[in-house]
């Protein structure tokens, strides 16, 4: 993954936890998947967004985020619980 997308990727993961920890799953939502854009193969960003999904009651949309963050090797043992 080059430097430049790598770095956008950090940035966006960062203020969709920072938004997600506030509360503001709407927005943390939007940060999350601009993430996921930049970086598709990141188990971090996928187990973020699942984890935020959960906390919204988005069920499914969770599990399949959660599903991908463990395909790509998603060390967290909270993803397993989680699901």
């Amino acid at each position: 993954m080059p430097g430049r997308t790598e770095d956008s990727a950090r940035q966006h993961l960062a203020r969709g936890r920072g938004l997600h920890a506030e509360g503001r799953f709407e927005e943390a939502q939007g940060e999350l998947e601009a993430a996921r854009g930049a970086a598709p193969e990141a188990a971090e960003v996928h187990a973020a967004l699942g984890a935020l999904l959960l906390d919204a009651d988005d069920l499914s949309g969770a599990r399949a985020a959660l599903e991908r963050a463990l395909g790509l090797g998603a060390p967290d043992p909270a993803v397993l619980r989680a699901l």
